[in-house]
């Protein structure tokens, strides 16, 4: 009776002790995935959103340096007024 008491002991303490490791290996697991989580988005960060940022912000650049012949042409002085005969334009024809 007692060997018997004795073997169904054993045998809960390895059960235990094997679902006490497949929970540490199942947060392992999940760290381990939220790690990789993290490195992807560092990733994209790195590789997609700041470079498509940069060219956002160079293609604005480029996009006031072309208009600013245009607009400095444009602007009137209060004192300015046309010449005799027509419209005054700029020398590139805007």
């Amino acid at each position: 009776m007692r060997q018997a008491e004795l073997g169904r002991e054993g045998e809960t303490a390895e059960k235990n002790a094997r679902v006490k490791a497949q929970e540490a290996e199942v947060k392992a697991e999940k760290v381990l995935e939220m790690k990789r989580v993290e490195h992807e988005e560092q990733r994209l960060r790195a590789d997609v959103i700041e470079p498509a940022k940069a060219e956002k912000l160079a293609a604005f650049a480029r996009a006031e340096a072309e208009a600013a012949p245009i607009l400095e042409c444009v602007r009137i002085p209060m004192e300015w007024t046309p010449p005799p005969g027509g419209i005054a334009m700029c020398q590139d024809g805007y």
